[in-house]
């Protein structure tokens, strides 16, 4: 006689929010125009900061995809969607 085995029901996944401290809250309500919405100078700074960020994070991260133009590395991009890296690198020679 089998028994089947439990299986326990799969967690539910919740995507972890940004924690904000008091004081991140006040700089953000701080730089909204009177319309509510993020000024220009506060998108610029809150950019600055997610690329400190990244660099901090990832100081010597580089790009697979091998291009010469800004044009090359979208079409490679679009391309790398479909399949590998590696074969977009012996296609896209090919194309430019």
């Amino acid at each position: 006689m089998k028994i089947a085995a439990r299986t326990r029901p799969a967690a539910k996944f919740t995507p972890s929010r940004p924690k904000f401290t008091p004081a991140a809250k006040r700089m953000a309500v701080a730089k909204r125009s009177p319309a509510g919405r993020e000024t220009k100078d506060a998108k610029r700074e809150r950019a600055r900061e997610v690329l400190r960020r990244l660099a901090k994070e990832f100081p010597n991260a580089t790009c697979a995809l091998e291009h010469q133009t800004p044009h090359e590395l979208l079409v490679a991009t679009i391309l790398s969607a479909q399949c590998t890296d590696a074969r977009v690198n012996l296609v896209t020679p090919g194309l430019f």
